[in-house]
């Protein structure tokens, strides 16, 4: 009897996790995984401690709480890595040399830079056969045209 209910109790558990995979979204169906692996190790420990297997069920516990704690930390956004600060003009390009290399007059807006950045990058790109050193310094160019 004990057996059928443990395949009755898998094969509702596989119908539900296909179910799953369908219908939810990659971060909720990561999520259900990560907490159905935590569940994994608690029944374990459970089923360990019933063996009368104190030392394996205790490991497998304390990694269930391990685990569920790192996951609601990274969850709950306490932990989050954090975008790169925009340097600042560390190269010692000037405003000027800048202007010159995109090829633009004093008084540009941000949408006349990035055109022509993008305008040189098709052309001077090493994808393209450019130099990486060209396209480097367009990139810095740009950089410290949009950073003021």
């Amino acid at each position: 009897m004990l057996p059928v209910l443990f395949g009755a109790l898998a094969l509702a558990a596989i119908l539900l996790l296909l179910r799953g995979f369908t219908t939810t979204s990659a971060r909720d169906l990561a999520l259900g995984l990560r907490y159905g692996g935590i569940a994994v190790l608690v029944i374990l420990a459970f089923v360990l401690l019933l063996l009368r297997e104190p030392a394996p069920a205790l490991i497998l516990g304390a990694l269930a709480v391990l685990a569920y704690g790192v996951m609601r930390v990274r969850i709950s956004g306490w932990w989050r890595p954090r975008p790169p600060a925009r340097r600042a003009n560390r190269t010692g390009m000037s405003r000027e040399e800048a202007l010159k290399v995109l090829g633009l007059e004093e008084g540009a807006g941000p949408d006349d830079i990035r055109a022509a950045h993008r305008r040189l990058m098709q052309q001077m790109h090493p994808d393209h056969g450019g130099s990486d050193y060209l396209a480097a310094k367009i990139n810095e160019a740009k950089d410290v045209l949009l950073a003021e």
